[in-house]
């Protein structure tokens, strides 16, 4: 349920908050106060779009925050858990926020339980909560996929539609499967040949990303071999000395200090300074054989410069042709290009197989759409009896329904049936499509009475009714309040109307009142207390300082309690 919302700068509301109780919530207000445009400050927490001329004037952003109870709705509180809003405790509230700009502001930021959040993500998490019923979705009861959507959701069997998808997407993947080999082309398969060639011997390497480092460290050094040389060869004069000249070497002069060293050790106590010469002196051939060894590896005459300096030009040629900037992605480009030859040395035999497949799922698909449409013929007989029932108490006692299904040629997402939905609320008139024959206010009624119906076997949080009065007045208004309040024994239900034999049904009202100031206006919302209620009630039947007015507000109240006791 919507526990409380509370919005600051939305159109003419500067900032107000209300607590909603579970039930039967009515606003109503004179016309212009802006009940309609609370309906967009709820809607707008489900994650519809906003707009910047719902901010009120000469503010740069408007507000809107809500809390959110649903302890028992176990799979919302799990997708909310999965999407990182986990709440801590199941009797906690979820707060959703959301702050938009005007046309000259900047803001436009939402927030789930604190955590910053998408209007994609809210979406996810709330768009299904609320079941939004305004002049938009009369014009969706004209379209035949949304009577059978509702259809589906009372299925006795729903693994019958479930079954259908999956072996609908199914076949879907093995047309897209069937697409790609048509776009092959066997003209292509030389050509493929080579590049599958060429990348194969180039990936014979383990690692090619330190491959490619290793051979430009190498090329870099070869570029400076001589000066290496000629480096290595200055550490080993200053080691072992010139050879025919007089200047010693440090081995050399390491070796006469060791001999004095131990001289001087046998004059005094100082023997531990020969143990020191020792350490440098084994360091020092650590120091030799390791220079040594550098000698070696740059004087191998197996070391190829030109070799070197080849793949590493082919690297990069083959890196600019493939557009790749890594060479470890030639692994997987070699993989796919390999499997795509594959592909196409076997392109009639793959093609046989996938037609068949594609063929076998069809039959498989076929017999889960035939499945389904039994399933759904079975529940229309049912369905709309009720829905009759229910329009016909709502003072259209002549009303007829025809709902068939129409078999398309084609799969769909749900099927291969098409809802033909005909009406008639005269006696003996003609069965039409209901955009035809339906007025406004009949059409209110028709979605009402499906409400109530889907109410009985689909769980809703909450009902959200705006418009359910147009075009209706006097004893249909009356039993329009008592199926209002009815459905709210098992879903809150919210509901914008000028009729007070609505408005009497309702646990709570809310008045929406435009106050004047001199230079501005704004809108309140305040719950009414009991006496206020009746006041309220008299005004729209009639006028609050009518005596008569009054005292039909509290019969009206009176009888109210009798049906709903009953």
């Amino acid at each position: 349920m919507l526990a409380s919302i509370r919005v600051k700068n939305f159109a003419l509301v500067e900032d107000t908050e209300i607590q909603l109780e579970k039930g039967f919530t009515v606003f109503t207000g004179e016309t212009g106060a802006g009940k309609s445009l609370l309906l967009n400050a709820i809607v707008l927490l489900l994650g519809n779009r906003a707009s910047a001329s719902w901010v009120r004037k000469g503010a740069l952003k408007a507000e809107v925050e809500g809390q959110f109870y649903f302890p028992k709705d176990k799979e919302r509180l799990k997708r909310l858990a999965d999407m990182g809003y986990e709440l801590d405790d199941l009797s906690d509230p979820l707060v959703v926020r959301r702050e938009f700009a005007s046309a000259e502001g900047t803001v436009s930021r939402i927030w789930i339980q604190g955590k910053a959040a998408t209007r994609a993500q809210l979406q996810e998490a709330l768009g299904d909560l609320i079941e939004v019923s305004g002049q938009h979705e009369f014009l969706r009861l004209n379209k035949p996929n949304y009577i059978l959507e509702i259809i589906d959701s009372l299925l006795e069997n729903p693994k019958v539609l479930t079954q259908y998808k999956e072996s609908y997407e199914e076949l879907k993947k093995l047309h897209t499967e069937r697409s790609k080999l048509d776009l092959l082309s066997i003209d292509n398969l030389d050509f493929l040949k080579v590049e599958v060639s060429e990348l194969k011997d180039i990936c014979k390497s383990k690692d090619l990303a330190n491959y490619e480092e290793d051979l430009e460290r190498q090329a870099r050094e070869l570029s400076s071999r001589e000066k290496i040389l000629e480096q290595i060869e200055k550490c080993v004069l200053l080691l072992d000395g010139s050879a025919g000249a007089d200047a010693a070497g440090i081995s050399e002069l390491l070796r006469v200090l060791d001999k004095e060293s131990r001289k001087l050790g046998q004059l005094t106590s100082a023997d531990h300074l020969a143990e020191k010469l020792d350490q440098v002196s084994v360091l020092l051939s650590d120091f030799e054989s390791a220079l040594l060894k550098v000698k070696d590896s740059f004087s191998d005459t197996n070391f190829d410069e030109v070799e070197i300096v080849e793949t590493l030009s082919k690297l990069k040629r083959l890196k600019r042709k493939y557009s790749v900037l890594d060479a470890s992605e030639f692994y997987a480009l070699c993989e796919a290009k390999a499997e795509e030859l594959d592909q196409l040395e076997n392109l009639s035999e793959r093609r046989e197989v996938l037609d068949q497949k594609i063929l076998k799922q069809k039959e498989d698909l076929a017999k889960k759409a035939k499945a389904l449409s039994a399933a759904r013929n079975k529940l229309i007989p049912s369905f709309v009896s009720k829905w009759e029932k229910g329009v016909r108490e709502l003072g259209m006692p002549h009303a007829v329904f025809s709902l068939k299904l129409v078999a398309t040629p084609d799969f769909t997402s749900i099927g291969q049936d098409q809802v033909e939905l005909l009406f008639s609320s005269n006696k003996g008139h003609e069965l039409m499509p209901l955009a035809k024959v339906a007025s406004g206010g009949e059409l209110s009624r028709i979605l009402l009475s499906l409400k109530e119906y889907v109410a009985q076997s689909v769980s809703v949080g909450v009902y959200l009714f705006d418009e359910v009065d147009t075009g209706i007045g006097g004893e249909t208004a009356h039993i329009v309040g008592k199926k209002l309040a009815m459905l709210a024994k098992a879903s809150q239900v919210l509901v914008v109307t000028h009729l007070a034999q609505i408005a009497a049904f309702a646990d709570e009202q809310v008045l929406v009142e435009k106050k004047h100031a001199s230079q501005s206006s704004r809108t309140e919302l305040r719950v009414l207390t009991k006496e206020e209620r009746l006041s309220e009630l008299a005004r729209m039947l009639g006028g609050q300082k009518l005596d008569s007015a009054k005292k039909l507000a509290e019969d009206l109240v009176k009888q109210v309690k009798r049906e709903l006791r009953v």
